[in-house]
């Protein structure tokens, strides 16, 4: 089922980092909410690893997301890209 309107972005804009959590329902990484639930939410933002992959509503909202890092296998000294698990973990998959 497509969605009009809705977009999927890659992006380590500094905003978007900072509110991942924040526009995605029942999410404790929200500004505004517990602080010693959304403590290390500037870790999003300060490890230049990290990247999120938002998928956006038409009004550009973001509905679910994933955390991306960029990282380095110590073993063969090759890049690693680990993605976490789509959150919310209710969020419809098409």
């Amino acid at each position: 089922m497509c969605m009009r309107g809705w977009t999927i972005a890659d992006s380590d804009d500094l905003s978007d980092l900072f509110l991942c959590g924040t526009e995605v329902e029942g999410s404790c990484q929200a500004i505004g909410k517990d602080p010693k639930l959304s403590k290390s939410l500037l870790g999003y933002v300060m490890d230049g690893k990290n990247r999120l992959l938002a998928i956006k509503d038409a009004k550009g909202k973001t509905q679910a997301r994933m955390i991306e890092r960029l990282l380095c296998d110590e073993e063969s000294k090759r890049p690693v890209l680990f993605i976490e698990r789509v959150y919310p973990a209710n969020a419809d998959q098409e």
